[in-house]
């Protein structure tokens, strides 16, 4: 994603999940389905890079990583970096 950015004129990336409040490093609890304050969805290359940084600043350490603009959840199960999303509950059968 970062040499697609570095070779065309991108202005935002679309990130699937925020999860995240305006506050720095301070996410929504996991499940939580009212999310008030959060920031916007797009974010800029440079926000990417920082991600990428992060993510090998990490490396295989598992658990919550707080960063100014994201929250990277890193899994001990499969040691990918994740930010888990709330599921809705099951509705009635």
């Amino acid at each position: 994603m970062i040499t697609f950015c570095e070779t065309r004129p991108v202005s935002y990336v679309l990130g699937g999940h925020i999860e995240m409040s305006r506050q720095p490093g301070v996410d929504y609890p996991i499940r939580t389905t009212y999310q008030p304050d959060e920031p916007p969805l797009q974010m800029t290359v440079d926000q990417l890079q920082d991600v990428r940084l992060a993510i090998d600043s990490i490396g295989d350490r598992p658990g919550r990583h707080a960063f100014a603009d994201f929250v990277i959840c890193r899994s001990e199960d499969d040691g990918a970096a994740v930010r888990t999303a709330p599921t809705a509950p099951p509705g009635p059968p």
